[in-house]
């Protein structure tokens, strides 16, 4: 960490270390579920979802298509592109109430 102690690092940045473990371990329980959600349903991205979800990110990253596979990986766009997927899956499914 450029000369800084884990600690040093983390004062000067304004965070303590059960903060980022709390952080790490949300992060971690949201992967799992929703991995088990991909898994359950069988949910994964066709050709023609991947060829249409990365023409969406590259115009909102300002990119062209070859640049922005250039960038990520082929795995990172397919996680994103599920993730979506997941996302709006249980919006639909969702029931929202207002008081």
């Amino acid at each position: 960490t450029y000369g800084h102690t884990y600690e040093e690092h983390l004062e000067a940045i304004g965070l303590t270390d059960e903060y980022v473990m709390e952080a790490s371990q949300e992060l971690v329980f949201e992967e799992l579920v929703f991995y088990a959600i991909v898994e359950a349903e069988g949910y994964g991205i066709s050709d023609e979802e991947y060829a249409e979800g990365i023409v969406e990110y590259a115009e909102r990253q300002e990119m062209t298509v070859e640049q922005l596979e250039a960038y990520y990986e082929k795995d990172y766009i397919i996680d994103n592109l599920l993730w979506d997927k997941v996302m709006f899956a249980l919006k639909d499914m969702a029931t929202f109430t207002f008081e």
